[in-house]
């Protein structure tokens, strides 16, 4: 994978960098993509891929949040990950065998 930037520009009002990924696999082509990169929000607001998919940010505005945003809702119970790991040999195989 390599990264080359390319220049400076505007997305949506917003400074960026854009940058060129250009990723090599064995045996393919290299797939080439496009991303616009602000420094001040630390990602990505647009990114074009191979086959011509875009995603991107639009209308953004920087500001404080509500608290509110960030309490946890009433009637909500923490669960624990299920454990993984291999299955005790007594347990029924795959399939019934």
């Amino acid at each position: 994978m390599e990264l080359k930037l390319l220049c400076d520009d505007t997305i949506d009002s917003r400074a960026t960098e854009k940058w060129q990924m250009t990723t090599v696999v064995p045996s393919q082509p290299p797939a080439v993509s496009l991303q616009w990169y602000d420094q001040q929000l630390k990602l990505a607001v647009r990114e074009e891929f191979p086959g011509g998919d875009v995603r991107e940010l639009k209308g953004i505005r920087v500001g404080s949040q509500p608290d509110e945003l960030f309490t946890v809702p009433a009637g909500y119970t923490r669960k624990a990950p299920p454990q993984g790991g291999p299955a005790p040999a007594d347990a029924p195989k795959p399939g019934g065998q």
